[in-house]
């Protein structure tokens, strides 16, 4: 049972059903591989499930909290779902972001994102429309696109959904965005736990290593052999 730390409750994963979903999926070239692969995914994400939930219901009263019971940080939820039914949520931390983005002198290396990316649903970034938008000043600072590569997506807005909303239908014709690889948020651990880290890590490795033996017929072994399991470290090229 993993952590919602925005509703700040538990909620439950059928790692049974999500397993079983998964083993059928084209990840590797051998579906012997696939399922070997799996067992050893899903047996680290349920201990890292056990982990944090543990210091969760142990230290819940100030395990992300203040004394006035608020966020210590800036976070962002993402809900991702397997087969319609097996959700599964990701806690960011974006407060970090703008810290290693300092710390590694990278404040300037943002890039220019036309806005029609956002209008179509064939786009490939995952957001979400801002309906109730209040009359607050829109943040001028570029958003946060953070990669995530689900086989329909390549990315997900993880900060900036209400300038999105806010522009969508306006003359602006782009926006500056930072685009952080899978590296950027893994190595300096852009989570709110290590669960959420090794899900994210795992959700865009299945994909990936999809797309190197599908197009670059990279073998099963050489691609569990860098897995983030093992390397720890993201490949996205072999």
């Amino acid at each position: 049972m993993p952590v919602n730390f925005e509703k700040y409750e538990t909620y439950s994963i059928n790692y049974k059903s999500l397993y079983n979903f998964l083993k059928v999926q084209p990840i590797l070239y051998y579906k012997q591989n696939t399922k070997k692969y799996l067992k050893k995914w899903i047996k680290v994400l349920k201990f890292l499930d056990y982990k944090t939930t543990k210091k969760f219901k142990k230290d819940n009263s100030n395990f992300i909290k203040d004394a006035n019971n608020n966020l210590k940080y800036e976070t962002f939820l993402q809900t991702f779902t397997f087969n319609n039914n097996i959700k599964i949520l990701i806690n960011y931390r974006i407060d970090l972001i703008e810290d290693f983005l300092t710390k590694y002198n990278l404040l300037n290396n943002w890039n220019e994102i036309d806005i029609d990316l956002f209008k179509t649903n064939e786009s490939i970034i995952s957001w979400t429309l801002v309906e109730s938008l209040t009359q607050q000043p829109i943040q001028k600072k570029p958003i946060y696109l953070a990669k995530f590569n689900d086989g329909i997506k390549k990315w997900i807005l993880i900060d900036g959904n209400f300038r999105i909303s806010h522009i969508i239908n306006s003359r602006q014709k782009t926006i500056k965005a930072y685009l952080l690889t899978e590296n950027f948020m893994l190595r300096n651990n852009i989570f709110l736990s290590k669960f959420d880290k090794y899900l994210y890590a795992f959700i865009n490795e299945m994909q990936t290593f999809q797309e190197l033996w599908k197009i670059k017929h990279v073998p099963d072994k050489k691609l569990i052999k860098n897995s983030f399991l093992f390397k720890n470290e993201f490949i996205s090229q072999i």
